[in-house]
């Protein structure tokens, strides 16, 4: 058998770290000059369609935002312009009750449970009120009514036209003159509004 060599350096007991060389980290080119060096970063691109993306979800929370507002405001123009119930007044000489330019008829109009209701104080005397109703579609109860007075069916009379403003359209009730009051318009009438 051979024996063993143990093996031996010729490095002295106590130098083995002079050996070693001593690194430096020099720092980066692009930082400041005397700013602690930093790790080198990657640059991430953003893909332009995220940002597109992005984009139209600001632009429709923008306009749901914008469209609540818009609604409320609108509320509160109607709530100060009309009250609470929506109520209108006008005064028209329309030819019924004895009314003339001096005791002309007073017209009321209240948004009340659905329904459109006018009151007539023909020439401005309540003992001789007269009550007409008709109802409104797709509204809480918010809606504006205003009234027009105009000759639709060319018998030389004024006639009560209804206008009641819904959120998105207008809905339109035509009331003919007969002389002594207003009927409801039918199919037979011809109008021309």
């Amino acid at each position: 058998m051979v024996a063993k060599e143990e093996l031996t350096t010729s490095i002295p007991p106590g130098h083995e770290k002079q050996m070693t060389k001593q690194l430096q980290v020099r720092p980066n080119r692009n930082s400041a000059p005397g700013s602690a060096p930093s790790s080198t970063h990657k640059q991430k691109n953003v893909h332009w369609l995220l940002l597109v993306g992005l984009g139209m979800v600001v632009a429709l929370i923008l306009w749901i935002i914008g469209s609540v507002v818009l609604a409320w405001g609108i509320q509160r123009y109607y709530d100060f312009h009309y009250g609470n119930p929506r109520t209108y007044q006008v005064d028209q000489v329309v030819g019924q009750g004895r009314d003339s330019p001096t005791h002309p008829s007073h017209f009321i109009v209240i948004n009340y449970n659905h329904q459109a209701i006018v009151i007539q104080l023909r020439a401005g005397d309540p003992a001789k009120a007269i009550t007409y109703t008709t109802a409104i579609y797709n509204d809480n109860g918010e809606a504006p009514i205003t009234l027009e007075f105009r000759d639709v069916t060319g018998d030389g009379k004024l006639d009560m036209i209804i206008h009641i403003h819904l959120l998105n359209q207008e809905q339109i009730t035509v009331f003919i003159n007969n002389g002594e009051q207003f009927i409801p318009a039918n199919d037979s009438d011809h109008m021309k509004l």
